[in-house]
């Protein structure tokens, strides 16, 4: 997904897991927060509310193979859930 958007002409910062990435999300506020639920360090859907309060501008996509986690990842501020694995027609039209 990452070379996709780049070649958007998108600026994207890559992360392997939620420490590194609440860390980078802080010197650089971006628009957008692809986020997978299952991390080395934790739930991505554990930190949604977090982000959304730190960042409320910051439109949160989580994404995951577990589909019956859409309805608390909305729950807990997701702005959008997407099913691995992902079309990247959907990444770009949820943009």
């Amino acid at each position: 997904m990452k070379n996709h958007l780049q070649r958007r002409q998108m600026e994207v910062k890559y992360a392997l897991n939620l420490k590194q990435g609440l860390e980078l999300a802080k010197s650089f506020n971006p628009n957008v927060i692809f986020l997978d639920n299952n991390l080395p360090d934790g739930t991505g859907i554990n930190e949604i509310r977090k982000i959304k309060e730190k960042y409320k501008q910051t439109k949160v996509i989580v994404i995951s193979a577990m589909s019956h986690l859409k309805e608390k990842a909305l729950y807990e501020g997701a702005d959008i859930f997407l099913v691995k694995p992902i079309n990247f027609k959907a990444v770009v039209a949820s943009l």
